[in-house]
Protein backbone atom coordinates (compact mmCIF):
# COMPACT_ATOMS: atom_id res chain seq x y z
CA UNK A 1 0.00 0.00 0.00
CA UNK A 2 1.12 3.46 -0.57
CA UNK A 3 0.99 6.60 1.21
CA UNK A 4 -2.45 8.79 0.62
CA UNK A 5 -2.26 10.73 -2.25
CA UNK A 6 -2.23 14.09 -2.04
CA UNK A 7 -2.67 17.22 -4.38
CA UNK A 8 0.45 18.60 -4.12
CA UNK A 9 2.32 15.20 -5.47
CA UNK A 10 0.59 15.63 -8.47
CA UNK A 11 3.65 16.97 -10.66
CA UNK A 12 6.09 14.79 -8.82
CA UNK A 13 4.12 12.00 -9.63
CA UNK A 14 3.81 13.10 -13.65
CA UNK A 15 7.19 14.29 -13.64
CA UNK A 16 8.45 11.37 -12.60
CA UNK A 17 5.97 9.10 -14.84
CA UNK A 18 7.23 11.40 -18.40
CA UNK A 19 10.98 11.77 -17.67
CA UNK A 20 11.14 15.19 -16.54
CA UNK A 21 13.51 14.40 -13.39
CA UNK A 22 17.23 15.09 -13.51
CA UNK A 23 17.88 11.49 -11.38
CA UNK A 24 21.55 12.49 -11.56
CA UNK A 25 21.30 16.10 -10.36
CA UNK A 26 18.19 14.95 -8.06
CA UNK A 27 21.09 12.65 -6.54
CA UNK A 28 23.62 15.43 -6.17
CA UNK A 29 21.56 17.50 -4.36
CA UNK A 30 19.56 15.63 -2.07
CA UNK A 31 16.47 17.44 -3.85
CA UNK A 32 14.39 16.61 -6.57
CA UNK A 33 16.00 18.59 -9.98
CA UNK A 34 13.59 18.43 -12.85
CA UNK A 35 14.33 18.65 -17.01
CA UNK A 36 13.91 21.87 -18.63
CA UNK A 37 12.18 23.70 -15.96
CA UNK A 38 9.41 21.47 -15.61
CA UNK A 39 9.28 22.52 -12.27
CA UNK A 40 7.89 26.42 -13.40
CA UNK A 41 5.65 25.37 -16.33
CA UNK A 42 4.49 21.58 -16.15
CA UNK A 43 5.81 21.06 -19.42
CA UNK A 44 8.88 18.82 -20.84
CA UNK A 45 10.71 18.81 -24.28
CA UNK A 46 10.87 15.00 -25.20
CA UNK A 47 11.87 14.03 -28.86
CA UNK A 48 8.39 13.40 -29.95
CA UNK A 49 7.67 16.69 -29.30
CA UNK A 50 6.37 19.08 -26.18
CA UNK A 51 4.32 17.14 -22.72
CA UNK A 52 2.19 19.88 -21.33
CA UNK A 53 1.44 18.67 -17.78
CA UNK A 54 -0.70 21.72 -17.22
CA UNK A 55 -4.20 20.54 -18.27
CA UNK A 56 -4.45 17.19 -16.42
CA UNK A 57 -2.45 18.08 -13.14
CA UNK A 58 -4.94 21.01 -12.96
CA UNK A 59 -7.78 18.72 -13.96
CA UNK A 60 -7.07 16.37 -11.02
CA UNK A 61 -6.20 19.35 -8.90
CA UNK A 62 -9.94 20.77 -9.25
CA UNK A 63 -11.31 16.91 -9.31
CA UNK A 64 -9.09 15.36 -6.80
CA UNK A 65 -11.79 14.00 -4.19
CA UNK A 66 -14.05 12.48 -7.08
CA UNK A 67 -11.16 10.97 -8.57
CA UNK A 68 -10.29 9.13 -5.33
CA UNK A 69 -14.07 8.49 -4.25
CA UNK A 70 -14.71 6.90 -8.04
CA UNK A 71 -14.57 3.20 -7.37
CA UNK A 72 -15.28 2.61 -11.14
CA UNK A 73 -11.35 2.09 -12.53
CA UNK A 74 -12.67 2.20 -16.18
CA UNK A 75 -14.27 5.47 -15.37
CA UNK A 76 -11.44 6.74 -13.33
CA UNK A 77 -9.44 5.82 -16.18
CA UNK A 78 -11.53 7.40 -18.39
CA UNK A 79 -11.94 10.83 -16.59
CA UNK A 80 -8.32 10.94 -16.58
CA UNK A 81 -7.73 10.71 -20.13
CA UNK A 82 -10.51 12.80 -21.26
CA UNK A 83 -9.49 15.33 -19.39
CA UNK A 84 -5.32 15.39 -20.17
CA UNK A 85 -6.05 18.40 -22.27
CA UNK A 86 -5.85 19.14 -26.44
CA UNK A 87 -2.71 18.30 -27.90
CA UNK A 88 -0.84 17.67 -24.58
CA UNK A 89 0.93 14.32 -25.32
CA UNK A 90 -0.05 13.29 -21.86
CA UNK A 91 -1.29 9.67 -23.18
CA UNK A 92 -3.02 6.56 -21.75
CA UNK A 93 -0.32 4.71 -20.41
CA UNK A 94 0.70 8.04 -18.99
CA UNK A 95 -3.11 8.34 -17.05
CA UNK A 96 -2.75 4.33 -16.02
CA UNK A 97 0.23 5.96 -13.77
CA UNK A 98 -2.23 8.59 -12.02
CA UNK A 99 -4.60 5.89 -11.73
CA UNK A 100 -2.29 3.63 -10.19
CA UNK A 101 -1.94 6.05 -7.77
CA UNK A 102 -5.56 7.32 -7.10
CA UNK A 103 -6.20 4.05 -6.21
CA UNK A 104 -3.51 3.70 -3.67
CA UNK A 105 -2.02 0.87 -6.06
CA UNK A 106 -5.06 -1.25 -6.56
CA UNK A 107 -4.87 -1.23 -10.30
CA UNK A 108 -1.09 -1.66 -11.50
CA UNK A 109 1.27 0.80 -13.89
CA UNK A 110 1.44 0.17 -17.27
CA UNK A 111 4.24 -0.36 -18.76
CA UNK A 112 5.77 -1.58 -21.99
CA UNK A 113 8.60 -3.48 -20.30
CA UNK A 114 6.76 -4.90 -17.53
CA UNK A 115 4.30 -5.97 -20.18
CA UNK A 116 7.61 -7.56 -21.91
CA UNK A 117 8.55 -9.41 -18.97
CA UNK A 118 5.31 -10.95 -17.90
CA UNK A 119 4.84 -12.06 -21.45
CA UNK A 120 8.39 -13.38 -21.43
CA UNK A 121 7.72 -14.85 -17.93
CA UNK A 122 4.51 -17.08 -18.75
CA UNK A 123 6.10 -18.01 -22.14
CA UNK A 124 9.80 -18.76 -20.22
CA UNK A 125 11.33 -17.02 -22.43
CA UNK A 126 15.32 -16.84 -22.21
CA UNK A 127 16.57 -13.71 -21.91
CA UNK A 128 17.68 -11.84 -25.19
CA UNK A 129 15.29 -13.07 -26.98
CA UNK A 130 12.75 -11.44 -29.70
CA UNK A 131 9.62 -10.61 -28.18
CA UNK A 132 6.67 -8.75 -29.88
CA UNK A 133 5.17 -5.91 -28.22
CA UNK A 134 1.91 -4.20 -29.28
CA UNK A 135 1.06 -0.78 -27.51
CA UNK A 136 -2.08 -1.05 -25.64
CA UNK A 137 -4.98 1.47 -26.77
CA UNK A 138 -8.23 0.67 -24.86
CA UNK A 139 -9.00 -0.61 -21.03
CA UNK A 140 -9.29 -4.12 -23.09
CA UNK A 141 -6.03 -4.06 -23.57
CA UNK A 142 -4.89 -3.08 -20.01
CA UNK A 143 -7.74 -5.78 -18.58
CA UNK A 144 -5.49 -8.51 -20.72
CA UNK A 145 -2.00 -6.58 -18.72
CA UNK A 146 -3.95 -7.00 -15.69
CA UNK A 147 -4.72 -10.85 -16.14
CA UNK A 148 -0.76 -11.44 -17.20
CA UNK A 149 0.46 -9.41 -13.50
CA UNK A 150 -2.69 -11.87 -12.20
CA UNK A 151 -1.50 -14.70 -13.49
CA UNK A 152 2.28 -14.30 -12.28
CA UNK A 153 1.55 -12.78 -9.23
CA UNK A 154 -1.85 -14.12 -8.05
CA UNK A 155 -3.17 -10.61 -7.34
CA UNK A 156 -3.57 -7.29 -10.03
CA UNK A 157 -1.72 -5.26 -7.17
CA UNK A 158 1.80 -5.23 -7.24
CA UNK A 159 4.32 -3.41 -5.25
CA UNK A 160 6.27 -0.21 -6.72
CA UNK A 161 9.17 -2.72 -6.04
CA UNK A 162 7.69 -5.54 -8.35
CA UNK A 163 6.92 -3.34 -10.86
CA UNK A 164 10.29 -1.99 -10.76
CA UNK A 165 11.74 -5.56 -11.29
CA UNK A 166 9.71 -6.25 -14.22
CA UNK A 167 10.90 -2.80 -15.45
CA UNK A 168 13.78 -3.50 -15.24
CA UNK A 169 13.61 -7.64 -16.38
CA UNK A 170 12.17 -6.10 -19.29
CA UNK A 171 14.59 -4.44 -20.93
CA UNK A 172 16.56 -7.73 -21.17
CA UNK A 173 14.77 -8.88 -24.64
CA UNK A 174 14.93 -7.32 -27.99
CA UNK A 175 11.61 -5.87 -28.22
CA UNK A 176 10.05 -5.60 -31.55
CA UNK A 177 6.99 -3.07 -31.90
CA UNK A 178 4.13 -3.92 -33.77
Amino acid sequence: MINRLQPNDLPLIVAWKIGAINHQDSEREQDIVYENQFGQNLQLRAHYGTINAVPIINYCENNFNELLLTDNAEEKLNLLYDNRGEGCRFGRVYCHALEYFFTQGEWPIYDKYADVALDSIISDKPTNSRVEYRAINNWTEYIHFVDKVRQVFGTRSISRNIDRVLWVYGHFFDIITM
